[in-house]
């Protein structure tokens, strides 16, 4: 018997002390450089205790769980989409990165060819090599460097 009394004793003090912190109100109070302030303690002896109106929501309709899966359906497609697009977008970068690398090998070898080989030829229309004149050789390398250039950063 003893013990029961206890016990109601402690749930009576849990009770009265749980039930009015959910309860807490809000105040409002200007401090001396004009600033406003919100809390749940007043700061001040001119604090102004707020009314908020609370909405009830209503629990029992299904509606508003179809409209929260909904919701997080279209957010899924929406991530979703853009995972999709940004490896996309990273596997076109990638590609055209590759392409500017084997672009920037092939002028530097053409490059080096130009510069230390003793002919450097053509093939014409037949497939007869033609050897290229001092200005030809000049404007390929000149091209060549600037290929380099845009290429190879």
């Amino acid at each position: 018997m003893k013990r029961k009394a206890v016990f109601y004793f402690l749930q009576l003090i849990v009770f009265l002390t749980v039930i009015p912190a959910g309860y807490a109100g809000v105040y409002k109070w200007v401090d001396e450089k004009g600033n406003v302030h919100y809390g749940d303690k007043p700061k001040d002896t001119d604090a102004e205790q707020m009314r908020i109106p609370s909405k009830k929501t209503d629990t029992s309709s299904g509606s508003s769980d179809q409209n929260r899966l909904q919701y997080q359906r279209k957010l899924l497609e929406a991530m979703t989409k853009e995972r999709r697009d940004k490896e996309m977008t990273q596997a076109k970068a990638k590609e055209e990165a590759e392409k500017n690398k084997r672009k920037c090998r092939k002028a530097k070898n053409e490059l080096h060819d130009r510069r230390h080989s003793r002919y450097v030829y053509r093939l014409d229309k037949n497939g007869e090599r033609v050897i290229l004149s001092d200005e030809e050789r000049r404007a390929g390398t000149e091209k060549m460097e600037a290929l380099i250039k845009k290429h190879c950063g």
